[in-house]
């Protein structure tokens, strides 16, 4: 049988035009899934193409446009690009030759303009000034304007925009004085405005598919188009492909498309005013997917989410009803009841399904704490753990939302009905409670500065080391004796109960190392 079919996919193959078919094409990708867009940044970026690649040992060579040198690690872990000038157009590609397969990784000039701000005492000269706005989350500390003969000066790297911001003159906040652009901050006060100009929308070019038919794919264009980039999953498609008459292009599916459920078209356009919209199509064989009724659940480009609060999503067991008692607590800060038990119900009731959802997002199922904590003035409360964000275990099933076989069922109904179900998942920190800090209190990060005030809700100063409250200590996740074992920790409930992915709590105050270290695991 299989000679068989090896024999009528040579023929298949052989009937086609060969100019139809990649010559040059890996049956199994060395690239996991759609390569992401590569944002450039300024005159040089370092691309880290192990997280593009499978195996980095396998790579052949690697070929950027003339308008970059190229500087490549001995391991080919990555590659940095050095623009020789700012000619470099809209977008470009990244050729990247994996055992004699090239694949190409698309580029995008970066949007961020220079912009040279000054500020001129009018009289004494004072000892510090700073920026402070949407440039830089409002953290004066950020933009430290440097003295240069009378005149305080820095330079910004901004996108197009228009920037709330103010003068910080010695700790005191003042309005631009060379700036006569205000605007009210909505909250009774002014703020100086910075604006850039970016392109023109009403020049820039759009992209839309006309019409489908068998191994063909018809798109219009509003505007004009220096250069077309379309993508056969990871493999740019070449004339042999894509011809383009006018405001019109016609893209031929390759014939090595034919042995694959879903592939996908991407496509990418620029002219002299900036970037098109860009468009994802996806394949069923060697078409185009025409109809809703070809997508399920694996189609993660067209998902539609639920998200969910457990507590207070729907009650349907009772027997696990259990809120704190604690009269300090304002009741609708306390359990309402909401299980694991209920999510299944309405699974099974096809709620879900009713208003079209392929994936639910559950907020985290992991063991809180029994107790009260934190304390909010107005109306004054103390809070439970009915959200989930306090874990005292990385894999324990609180009881208040149901047991580890109410997990797996969710799970089964959910796939059974071809819904996606994630998780979120707590990686940032822990509860005073949990096991890993009082077996490990040196893991976390200090509670203290060392001026000596507390490293508390410093969202932008001390991102990395704040922690949320006085019982919720942050993980010091750049060591690796802490994300290693963190990064088990979510991996267990993809393994162990088949989760079909996560979503990050805290993202902001997590290092890369955690997410790369996760991300190299779960391709794994």
């Amino acid at each position: 049988m299989k000679r068989i079919l090896i024999i009528f996919i040579a023929t298949m193959l052989a009937s086609c035009d060969a100019r139809e078919v990649i010559p040059h094409f890996a049956k199994t990708s060395d690239i996991y899934g759609l390569a992401s867009v590569v944002w450039l940044s300024g005159t040089e970026t370092e691309i880290i193409l192990k997280h593009y690649f499978m195996d980095i040992n396998r790579i052949d060579s690697i070929v950027a446009p003339k308008l970059f040198n190229v500087d490549i690690a001995p391991d080919n872990a990555a590659v940095w690009l050095k623009a020789k000038n700012d000619d470099i157009p809209k977008l470009s590609e990244l050729k990247v030759w994996v055992n004699g397969v090239g694949y190409s990784i698309l580029m995008r000039k970066s949007r961020k303009q220079s912009v040279e701000f000054t500020y001129q005492p009018k009289n004494k000269q004072p000892k510090t000034v700073q920026l402070a706005g949407q440039i830089n989350d409002w953290n004066p500390s950020k933009t430290n304007l440097e003295k240069v003969g009378h005149v305080w000066k820095t330079t910004l790297w901004l996108n197009p925009g228009n920037y709330h911001y103010q003068v910080v003159v010695d700790g005191e906040w003042i309005l631009d004085p060379a700036n006569p652009d205000i605007e009210d901050n909505n909250i009774g006060e002014e703020n100086s405005v910075l604006r850039l100009a970016g392109s023109n929308p009403n020049l820039l070019p759009f992209i839309y598919t006309t019409s489908t038919k068998g191994k063909k794919i018809h798109l219009g264009f509003q505007n004009a188009v220096d250069e077309l980039f379309v993508y056969w999953e990871n493999y740019r498609l070449g004339d042999e492909f894509v011809s383009i008459n006018g405001s019109e292009a016609t893209i031929i599916i390759p014939a090595n498309a034919d042995g694959i459920k879903r592939s996908h078209i991407r496509v990418w356009a620029y002219n002299s005013e900036g970037e098109s919209n860009d468009l994802i199509i996806p394949l069923e064989k060697r078409s185009a997917v025409t109809a809703t009724s070809q997508l399920n659940r694996s189609d993660l480009y067209s998902q539609i989410m639920y998200s969910l609060m457990v507590d207070r999503f729907y009650n349907a067991n009772l027997e696990n009803d259990q809120p704190v008692n604690d009269p300090d607590i304002h009741p609708k800060a306390n359990y309402y009841g909401g299980d694991i038990a209920g999510i299944t119900q309405k699974i099974e009731d096809g709620y879900f399904d009713s208003l079209g959802i392929r994936t639910i997002w559950v907020s985290p199922i992991t063991q809180n704490p029994l107790g009260a904590y934190g304390l909010y003035p107005t109306p004054r409360t103390k809070f439970s753990g009915y959200h989930g964000y306090w874990p005292i275990s990385s894999s324990k099933v609180d009881f208040r939302f149901g047991t580890s076989d109410d997990v797996h069922r969710m799970l089964a109904e959910a796939h059974k009905r071809d819904i996606n179900v994630i998780l979120d998942y707590v990686a940032n920190h822990v509860h005073q409670e949990h096991p890993l800090y009082k077996n490990h209190p040196d893991w976390v990060t200090p509670l203290y500065l060392p001026d000596g005030t507390m490293n508390t809700e410093k969202w932008d100063e001390h991102r990395l080391t704040t922690w949320f409250d006085t019982f919720m200590p942050t993980l010091d996740l750049e060591r690796a004796e802490v994300y290693e074992p963190m990064t088990d920790s979510a991996l267990f409930w993809v393994t162990q109960y088949k989760f079909d992915g996560f979503r990050h709590d805290a993202t902001k105050h997590i290092p890369e190392v955690f997410w790369r270290t996760l991300t190299r695991k779960i391709k794994e």
